[in-house]
Formats: C-alpha cells, structure tokens, sequence
C-alpha cells in the first residue's frame, strides 16, 4: 500500500500554521519572559523617576522657593542643607555657582513678593523647606 504524501514536511498544521511543537512552546515560553523582564525594567524605571528628587532636576523657581522657605526659617542647619543639597557651596561658604544664585534670587525675591508672604510664617517656611528637599 503507497504511503500518502505528507506535504506538511513534518510540521503539524495547528489554527492554518505550520509549527514543529516543541520549537514553539520554547519560543512561547522565552517571548514571555522576554515581554515580563522588559514590563518590570520599564516599571522599574518609571518608579525611579518618580520618586528621585534631585537638585539637577528641580526648576530654577522651586529652587528659590526652597533657599527661601529655608531663609525664612531662620534655622541655621536646615539653611546649609539647603545650600549644600543645591550645590551652592558648602555650610559655611558659597561657591561661584552660588554667587550667582544669590544674585538671581534678589531678582527672584522681587517678583515673587506673594509667595514670600505666604510662607513668612518660620513653622510654614521650614516646613516647605524639608517637604520639597531634594
């Protein structure tokens, strides 16, 4: 009796593709890793920069907020930590960088006279200041 004509070649037809069964369930298996380590590097990633504060990363005006709010405390420790988390120098003197950001700030100060009421208040002002600390 003549053996019919196989003319899969050896695959096995499954929902109109050609497959050899084991090659798929390791490609199955090695997608589905591949798509769970890329789901948790990407939400890894977005939790990262959520929750990193930095001083690189804060706008020039919520660095005044925070080297005023950290003024108007008048608490001597709190203010360098201000200063050193900006990188504007050391507890104890300013570097160029903050120099300079003194003399913007000055500028800052007159634009910005409602926020400096708001948070005249030393309770308020060092509270704003180790809120948003970075």
């Amino acid at each position: 009796m003549p053996r019919p004509v196989d003319y899969t070649h050896g695959f096995r037809v499954k929902e109109f593709r050609f497959t050899y069964p084991l090659q798929e369930k390791e490609r199955f298996t090695l997608m589905k890793l591949k798509s769970t380590i890329v789901a948790l590097l990407i939400g890894l990633s977005l939790i990262g920069a959520a929750c990193s504060k930095s001083a690189s990363s804060m706008s020039a005006e919520d660095k005044h907020k925070l080297f005023q709010a950290a003024a108007m405390s008048q608490d001597r420790a709190l203010m360098g930590q201000v200063i050193t988390k900006l990188g504007l120098g050391d507890e104890q003197k300013p570097n160029a960088e903050g120099e300079k950001f003194v003399k913007e700030h000055i500028e800052w100060l007159a634009k910005n006279t409602e926020w400096v009421k708001e948070y005249s208040d030393k309770t308020k002002a060092a509270e704003y200041a180790k809120k948003n600390m970075p």
